[in-house]
């Protein structure tokens, strides 16, 4: 779990220094570095140096108990920060160290660690490097552009989960398709017609396939994965394809974490060679839309039904509020500090997906339901015969419900709702659309509301319960 919290301290060192006031923090882990109160600064000029205050910020413990699920990693974490704040009026001081202290101004730090915790609390973030997780049975990813290029060196990291038949990448719009597919125990690749095939093992693999020209005339597609190469000598070269797809045939079950495709053509498979790669999908932040960090400008960019995962595990936050844990101190060059503890709960795993990843849209717009069931029932009709032991069931119907709650927020949607449940003159089955995102598939559900409350008592937060079921097709 240690690549865990050292990516924990990155998460955190991000989120804090990502603020619109410049105030800087210095995060480090069980009092890894030297505390600093200063950093000096290279000005735009080359020539001036600024020295500015930092915010030392330490993660001084991380108490973890890991759930007794076999076979997987799972930690419910406490995890406590300490940080040494300028407690002052940066203002007040001399002018000559108003700049100083300007990156470390209290209430821009405050602002800056409770910017923190709304961007984590209740959020799922990946850990890590980030990944593209594919499920294995509605998952795709696209990617189109105008230009074409040709495809002369891929490179694919990805960790590949089973031995099944599956098709991993294919380019289309060219003279002739390039299909890269698994199946049992080897990665085979296409190229027109032509199959390369070499062993894989399970797990993280990196996988090279590229065009080369042999004596100024022979053309040569060679594929290697983790040292075993096969190679395929008179192949033709491919005219520009306009398109590609990573699980083309929605059936690849893997982690896609790093995608190169490029026009230039390599003697060896060396990475190196692909940072000016037409296609780069790397280090992936977001589960609907493809971001290109190569040369070239997409015209397709989707992702259906993925989610994104973290090489070194995914989380989740909660958060008490922050307290004062010293007296002011004014020994550190007679300016005034004070030391506040906050206190961040993390549940972390790289083996469970959590249910941040179901996501819900009611009539286009999102909600966040805070309880959320799905149930799924039937009518049995069931006999015993005579010399059975037991008796036999069919199901003759079955129903879906869903029940959601919801914390009363401001929102003309979830009014909507409330007013569906408690008003007089609201229409008996109007017919709302519920699309549910799930990890790995999205379903869409025409319901209306089979039963529902609301709770407005006085100093509790104010919730609203629903149970949807399925409309009829003859309701309008």
């Amino acid at each position: 779990m240690i690549n865990s919290y050292k990516a924990l301290r990155d998460l955190f060192s991000e989120k804090l220094n990502g603020n619109a006031t410049e105030t800087l923090f210095d995060v480090s882990l069980y009092n890894s570095d030297k505390t600093k109160y200063t950093q000096d600064f290279n000005e735009d000029d080359g020539v001036t140096v600024t020295t500015k205050r930092i915010v030392p910020t330490n993660i001084v413990e991380i108490v973890g108990n890991y759930i007794n699920i076999p076979n997987t990693s799972v930690t419910e974490n406490a995890i406590a920060l300490e940080f040494d704040i300028f407690v002052g009026d940066y203002d007040s001081l001399p002018y000559d160290r108003q700049t100083e202290f300007k990156s470390v101004d209290y209430y821009n730090t405050l602002a800056s660690i409770e910017n923190m915790r709304k961007d984590l609390l209740a959020k799922y973030y990946p850990l890590g490097n980030v990944g593209l997780y594919f499920g294995g049975t509605d998952s795709v990813a696209n990617f189109q552009y105008g230009s074409g290029f040709e495809w002369n060196t891929i490179y694919l990291k990805a960790d590949i989960k089973n031995n099944d038949t599956e098709t991993i990448l294919l380019s289309q719009g060219g003279s002739f398709d390039i299909t890269l597919k698994k199946q049992g125990v080897v990665i085979e690749l296409d190229i027109n017609g032509n199959v390369l095939s070499v062993p894989f093992t399970l797990g993280l693999n990196e996988i090279y396939a590229y065009y080369q020209v042999i004596s100024g005339v022979i053309g040569r597609w060679t594929l290697s994965v983790d040292g075993n190469v096969d190679t395929y000598d008179g192949a033709v070269i491919q005219t520009s394809p306009t398109s590609g797809f990573i699980s083309p045939t929605q059936n690849f079950e893997g982690i896609v974490y790093e995608l190169h495709i490029g026009n230039e053509t390599i003697t060896s498979a060396d990475i190196s060679n692909l940072n000016s790669a037409e296609i780069l999908f790397n280090d992936f932040d977001s589960r609907y839309v493809l971001t290109n960090n190569g040369s070239i400008a997409l015209t397709d960019e989707s992702i259906d039904d993925c989610i994104l995962w973290g090489d070194d595990g995914n989380a989740v936050f909660s958060f008490e509020t922050l307290v004062p844990i010293s007296e002011i101190d004014f020994g550190k060059d007679g300016a005034p500090y004070q030391s506040f503890g906050l206190s961040i709960g993390a549940l972390v795993s790289n083996d469970i997906v959590y249910g941040n990843s179901f996501e819900y849209f009611l009539d286009g717009n999102q909600i966040y339901p805070v309880d959320r069931q799905h149930t799924y029932g039937t009518e049995q009709d069931g006999a015993q015969y005579i010399n059975d032991y037991f008796a036999k069931s069919v199901a003759q119907s079955n129903a879906k419900d869903m029940t959601q709650s919801f914390f009363y927020t401001p929102s003309k949607q979830i009014t909507q709702l409330l007013k569906q449940v408690t008003g007089n003159v609201e229409e008996q089955n109007k017919v709302y659309r519920l699309v549910v995102q799930y990890p790995f598939h999205k379903v869409t559900y025409d319901v209306i509301i089979d039963s529902g409350g609301a709770s407005g008592n006085i100093n509790e937060l104010s919730t609203i319960t629903l149970t949807y079921k399925q409309k009829d097709d003859a309701i309008s």
